[in-house]
């Protein structure tokens, strides 16, 4: 379960604390980092706070301009690959890239990263993920995905390129269940909304069950790709036990409605 970063540039809980959380509720948790929030001294204490919480798996996002907040400075000493790099080096080397410091215990993260196989041109998202890779990507998870067709051709370049074997790559799945959560999914920088896909839900009468459908099609879709490792479940909405709906057709074993979805204490 991704643990987000400071989700559109505002305030909460940080992603580490979150994280450390779910996996006490025995959970596996992804952190999230962004460099529009951090620094490389702050992005360095992440991964000794990550490891000491025993979080071993973290995202590393470059992090989108914030839009109508003036007040606020973002940061932006690395990006993501840069991200990657540092972390990579100090997991594997045991020293801090950008001091040079020896460290006796480093973090071990397991690394990932994002990738939008909506851009243009379709060759510029493969290498993007051929430079993350090369700086430590071990996951890849991609941007939200409204049809399958631009996800096969990206993944038979990336096949090309032999990325698959390196780079565990997860089809980002939209799980909508409300109008509201459907029209917001059209404002997200970098999606591109399937006509079809928002016609089917707009026209559908019960638009939850129908996004449900959508989203479990979109899975098996995505499955059937060669190279594809698995699906990673976006959430567009309130209701959570959507997601529980979607998670017990993609796994076999019964998932309890629970466990994804605790019921406040």
């Amino acid at each position: 379960i991704n643990a987000t970063a400071y989700l559109s540039g505002n305030p909460s809980l940080p992603s580490s604390v979150v994280a450390r959380e779910l996996q006490a509720m025995g959970l596996e948790a992804i952190a999230q980092v962004t460099a529009r929030d951090c620094t490389r001294t702050t992005f360095t204490g992440e991964l000794f706070s990550l490891a000491q919480s025993q979080v071993a798996n973290l995202l590393c996002l470059t992090g989108d301009w914030r839009v109508g907040r003036p007040m606020v400075k973002p940061v932006y000493d690395l990006d993501s690959s840069l991200m990657l790099y540092e972390a990579r080096h100090l997991r594997d080397r045991s020293r801090i890239f950008h001091t040079g410091e020896e460290v006796a215990q480093a973090p071990r993260p397991f690394l990932g990263c994002a990738i939008n196989p909506l851009s243009d041109p379709i060759d510029v998202p493969v290498r993007r993920l051929r430079v993350k890779a090369d700086c430590g990507a071990e996951f890849a998870q991609t941007q939200v995905l409204t049809e399958t067709v631009r996800l096969s051709r990206f993944m038979e370049l990336a096949r090309a390129q032999d990325l698959p074997r390196r780079v565990a790559i997860l089809a980002g799945i939209p799980v909508v269940t409300s109008l509201k959560a459907l029209d917001h999914l059209h404002r997200i920088a970098g999606v591109a909304v399937d006509a079809d896909f928002d016609a089917r839900l707009r026209a559908a009468k019960d638009l939850r069950a129908a996004g449900i459908s959508e989203a479990r099609r979109l899975c098996a879709e995505s499955r059937n790709i060669l190279g594809i490792s698995g699906v990673h479940l976006m959430l567009f909405g309130a209701d959570r036990n959507a997601l529980a709906e979607v998670a017990s057709f993609l796994n076999p074993a019964p998932i309890s409605k629970e466990t994804l979805c605790p019921s406040p204490a």
